[in-house]
């Protein structure tokens, strides 16, 4: 488990400097400084002014607004642009990519979970990743089970029970981290493919479907699972926190 203490604090927007890394990851902040008037009119088109005001709760407006900003201001910072020139798509599946400027062999992903967001960028390879807090109510093993290999089901089964929900909150962002990185989201079954079911000490290389080799983070911390997945063999990893108040001072 990754000691978020570890990670650098930013104190300029990005807080992760050259050479650029095969991996960056950042762990964003989404509650400090939330008293502050963000500049999201600076940043966000209106299409996402516009899907932010369908969010049934003043909370979740604010969470996914303070998300995208720092997303696009993180991918702007690194692709050379501002980020209102930065232009986000999404594939037939739902999955975002950079549609401008051109971003060759870039891949990013975000996943976001009560204030806390952890976004993913990778050259040369696609990139997942899901997050999960600690304190979401435990998930039904049965609830579940139509969701797992046969090898995961056998795993989970030997487990004490004190260490199932840690172990089926684990296994889920794994998958999905999996799943999002695929590109083909949920439409792909989670039970055609196999991830780790232990808690992680070292990056692990495997081939969930039996296919093309991925490598597995776990970043997870005191407060959140996090679980990274990337196309390929271990590679180096670069991490940073992002607080609020960082990209609140964009202009």
């Amino acid at each position: 488990m990754t000691d978020l203490h570890n990670w650098p604090q930013c104190d300029g927007l990005l807080g992760i400097d050259a050479p650029p890394c095969p991996l960056r990851i950042w762990r964003v902040d989404l509650a400090s400084g939330s008293n502050q008037a963000m500049p999201s009119n600076k940043v966000l088109n209106a299409e996402e002014h516009a899907r932010a005001c369908r969010f049934a709760t003043s909370d979740l407006r604010r969470r996914f607004t303070a998300a995208r900003v720092a997303l696009k201001m993180i991918l702007a910072s690194v692709l050379g642009t501002t980020p209102r020139r930065l232009r986000l798509d999404n594939t037939e599946y739902g999955r975002p990519f950079v549609a401008s400027p051109q971003a060759p062999a870039f891949d990013f992903n975000l996943s976001h979970a009560g204030d806390v967001a952890v976004i993913a960028l990778s050259a040369g390879a696609r990139v997942g990743v899901d997050i999960e807090l600690r304190s979401r109510p435990g998930i039904a093993f049965e609830d579940f089970r139509d969701h797992m290999t046969n090898a995961e089901i056998a795993q989970i089964k030997r487990l004490p029970a004190d260490r199932l929900h840690l172990s089926l909150l684990r296994l889920w962002t794994r998958k999905e981290a999996f799943v999002k990185a695929d590109g083909r989201g949920l439409s792909r079954p989670l039970s055609r493919f196999s991830v780790p079911v232990s808690e992680l000490t070292a990056p692990l290389t495997t081939r969930p479907d039996g296919r093309e080799p991925w490598t597995f983070w776990d970043l997870s911390d005191d407060e959140a699972i996090i679980s990274v997945i990337r196309g390929g063999s271990e590679c180096r990893l670069q991490t940073a926190v992002l607080r609020k108040s960082n990209f609140l001072r964009f202009d």
